[in-house]
């Protein structure tokens, strides 16, 4: 209620897996793993002090008093690695999450360099499937402290990624710099996502005059930055406001959508389609090379598309925003995405 007071528009609670532990005290069980000594976390199995029963009634009462104390304007945000059952009403008969938004995905994580459509599809629709009933999805493709998507994968894809996670239904969040392909930390560091945010080439990034800043810059800062990015059309930092755009349209923000795996595992799509209003396809080519695709297999799709937004790597001479594309035909660049409008075939 302190914060609440202070106008805060919600409360977003990390280690909640920890909120309480074994009522009867009980020492942890070492499970001795090979290089961990006995004084060290990781020596012993935490089932005593990690997601004990009982959260969910915390959480409950938690939730309640951000209900009731905002007549429902605020939110409650939990983020790491708890149970979802945890999160689960288990009183209730709908199984209604505690929380109004669950930011426990990290399924972009489960992609490794040389990932390709269908192991992008299986992480989504994996995340999808675990979901509890009535529960918002969230995509974050970095969660922090792990690593950044240009280190982690490559640069060509952060484009991509970011149009698939801001206009899948949910939603999404993004770390600072994603919006401009910031790469990891230099240096060896702990957490490689900790750098100072790249809004220049210049000393610091940009971020700050001091001597000894406390974190270091991004390792591609001196050419990926917001002050670059801002004046060059098709930027990443261009792409992402046009998608933030897109999300305002009733489409992406009510629609239902339809995935699919596409020529050979190589590409990646998905439809948004809300009736009365133009629909959306999404493309992403995982291949390292141009490829040549049809689109029939979407069910909505029909003959002619209209290009709205293209991946600053996508190269392919002659598409542009406003290009019309045959759906039968679309040419896709090496690893490029693009988003484009249609208006629906609806049976």
């Amino acid at each position: 209620m302190f914060w609440l007071d202070l106008g805060v528009s919600g409360l977003q609670l990390e280690k909640v897996e920890y909120l309480l532990e074994d009522p009867s005290r009980q020492d942890e069980v070492p499970r001795a793993p090979p290089g961990a000594t006995h004084d060290e976390y990781d020596f012993y199995n935490h089932a005593r002090t990690v997601n004990q029963p009982g959260i969910e009634d915390v959480l409950a009462d938690w939730k309640k008093v951000v209900l009731n104390y905002t007549d429902g304007t605020k939110m409650l945000s939990v983020v790491g690695n708890v149970l979802v059952e945890s999160l689960v009403d288990q009183k209730s008969n709908t199984s209604d999450v505690l929380v109004d938004l669950l930011q426990t995905n990290k399924g972009f994580l489960l992609l490794k360099n040389g990932f390709n459509a269908s192991d992008l599809s299986k992480a989504i629709e994996k995340y999808l499937d675990k979901l509890p009933n009535n529960t918002r999805p969230t995509w974050q493709l970095t969660p922090p402290l792990s690593s950044r998507v240009a280190s982690r994968l490559s640069s060509d894809f952060v484009d991509g990624l970011n149009m698939i996670a801001m206009l899948l239904p949910g939603t999404p969040i993004t770390l600072y710099g994603e919006e401009i392909g910031m790469a990891d930390a230099s240096g060896i560091v702990e957490h490689p996502t900790r750098c100072v945010m790249s809004w220049s080439n210049a000393t610091n990034a940009g971020f700050s005059d001091s001597a000894a800043p406390a974190y270091p810059t991004s390792n591609n800062y001196e050419t990926v930055n917001v002050n670059s990015e801002a004046s060059m059309a098709g930027s990443s930092l261009s792409v992402y406001k046009e998608l933030v755009e897109a999300r305002s349209t009733p489409s992406i923000m009510y629609g239902t959508s339809e995935l699919a795996v596409i020529s050979n595992d190589t590409v990646f799509a998905f439809t948004r389609i809300k009736s009365g209003n133009p629909g959306y396809l999404v493309a992403l080519n995982t291949a390292d090379k141009e490829i040549t695709v049809s689109f029939n297999k979407l069910k909505h799709v029909p003959e002619e598309l209209n290009v709205l937004i293209k991946s600053s790597n996508f190269n392919i001479s002659g598409i542009r925003a406003k290009s019309k594309l045959n759906r039968d035909s679309v040419q896709l660049s090496a690893r490029g995405a693009l988003v484009a409008t249609f208006v629906p075939k609806l049976e």
